[in-house]
């Protein structure tokens, strides 16, 4: 019986990434890293992302998407300022990425290989 795609390993792969940099940073994201904390291969990991920015872009656009959805759901401009700053204090790590990697997010699609779903194995180029 020949093997079967694991399903959840995009995401084990993301979660192990995700942990890694709110611990330690840009000095704690390798890709053998993330592979040993998802518990799979470099290789495997390397199929799903070209290069370490490659997963840096990633991983901000899905500490994006978690920021965007605190401050979507505000109700004032107050609020969505003190949940940005809270944000920011709270998750250094993750703001840091953020910001040093804004302008790769609007041209991560057209420039560097990402996740096309988070839940298949395509590659956007």
């Amino acid at each position: 019986m020949p093997p079967t795609a694991d399903k959840n390993l995009e995401e084990r792969i993301m979660k192990a990434a995700e942990r890694l940099w709110q611990v330690r940073g840009a000095r704690g994201l390798t890709l053998r890293a993330v592979a040993r904390a998802a518990g799979t291969t470099t290789p495997t990991v390397y199929k799903r992302f070209r290069n370490k920015q490659a997963l840096q872009i990633a991983l901000a656009l899905r500490f994006r998407q978690q920021l965007n959805e605190q401050l979507f759901s505000a109700t004032t401009l107050e609020e969505a300022v003190e949940r940005y700053v809270r944000f920011a204090e709270e998750h250094p790590n993750e703001y840091q990425l953020l910001g040093s990697t804004w302008t790769d997010l609007v041209f991560a699609r057209e420039t560097i290989a990402i996740p096309a779903n988070p839940a298949s194995n395509r590659m956007v180029v």
